[in-house]
């Protein structure tokens, strides 16, 4: 049969076919044979064109995510544990230390505590997370990286008394903000976003590595931010009994008592304790806050979640805390026993981006 007669016969035109013969007739319609050609042809085709672009679209899609986390991962690691350059070695404390050099640490605060700013009726004293990511500031990277090796190479046992407090708070604040960098915490994003149902909580997960003598032996422990603060700083160091570490530990949220722009020392501990402990208590917008018409004194929250610390001192803890407010607050709170509230916790991260520039 001549492929002319095909239409006759009631068979399918071939494509050549199809674009010989006239696509209108007489009467201005398209002929039926044309367009059952054309359709029957991307019916035939479209699918197996659809499943080969969907499959390569799939397959793209998978080797650019397998290349995302590899290259998470490799930076990761190069930012938990330096690069090349910083030699564990040159920091390797482990036997018949007593006293830990915090100056990396003072050179890091410095260069990213940034004070005088204010979310919503709360100021706060920002901290500047993108000096320590990607494309930030390269020097102030290397400082952290090496205080992050100097202090997971040290061992925690072998200092003195007087080193091991200034050196666990300052532990847990350079860990909270490793976490907060490390783990791509977004700007306008919260710590608690690392939360999650296979990690569980993010103050449960590995924050990094401590060394303390197990079996008479120096080894690396994997350590939480929750080992380091409930166990190591409120309980084997102060016993529950100093309340004023509430004021130093950082959560990296809004609510948080402020990061101080240098590192805790041994030699000025006592006397930094105290400073913040008068910079929480003066801030009305988290620390303390009188109320002279509703008879109401608003404490944080940390107080009343650890009220059991405030109370191990003797005291009621606005009683305690009226040691360190101003002078008119301490007068309210000893003159007309107020009845006690409790601000709202802001768990947004202290970046400088959630936040903007109080006005003097």
């Amino acid at each position: 049969m001549a492929r002319g007669d095909a239409g006759d016969a009631g068979e399918e035109p071939s494509p050549m076919d199809v674009e010989r013969r006239p696509l209108v007739v007489s009467d201005g319609e398209e002929p039926s044979w044309a367009k059952n050609g054309r359709t029957r042809k991307w019916r035939a085709r479209n699918p197996r064109c659809a499943k080969v672009i969907i499959g390569t679209g799939l397959g793209l899609l998978v080797v650019l995510i397998a290349m995302g986390i590899a290259a998470m991962h490799i930076w990761r690691t190069k930012w938990n544990r330096g690069d090349a350059d910083i030699s564990s070695s040159a920091f390797q404390c482990s036997e018949n230390c007593t006293t830990v050099d915090h100056s990396l640490w003072t050179r890091v605060l410095s260069s990213c505590v940034a004070p005088g700013y204010v979310s919503g009726d709360i100021p706060y004293t920002a901290f500047n997370y993108t000096r320590l990511t990607p494309g930030g500031d390269s020097s102030v990277m290397q400082d952290f990286r090496a205080y992050l090796d100097r202090i997971q190479n040290t061992d925690l046992d072998s200092l003195s008394p007087d080193e091991s407090l200034p050196f666990a708070i300052n532990a847990y604040n350079a860990f909270v903000v490793n976490m907060v960098v490390s783990h791509f915490v977004r700007a306008e994003g919260s710590i608690r976003d690392l939360t999650s149902v296979l990690h569980g909580p993010v103050w449960k997960r590995v924050a990094g590595r401590l060394r303390q003598t197990v079996d008479g032996a120096a080894r690396e422990v994997e350590v939480s931010l929750d080992d380091i603060e409930h166990q190591i700083i409120r309980g084997r160091l102060t016993n529950h009994k100093e309340p004023r570490i509430h004021s130093t530990v950082n959560c990296a949220s809004i609510s948080c008592p402020d990061l101080r722009p240098e590192a805790f020392t041994a030699n000025g501990l006592d006397a930094q304790l105290d400073e913040q402990m008068r910079a929480w208590m003066a801030n009305a917008g988290k620390g303390l806050k009188a109320d002279n018409q509703s008879n109401s004194l608003y404490l944080s929250k940390i107080v009343d979640w650890y009220s059991g610390d405030f109370k191990g001192t003797g005291m009621a803890p606005e009683l305690y805390l009226a040691q360190f407010a101003p002078q008119e607050a301490a007068a309210f709170i000893r003159d007309r026993r107020p009845s006690v509230q409790y601000f709202g916790y802001d768990w947004n991260l202290n970046s400088v981006e959630h936040g903007v520039v109080q006005m003097p």
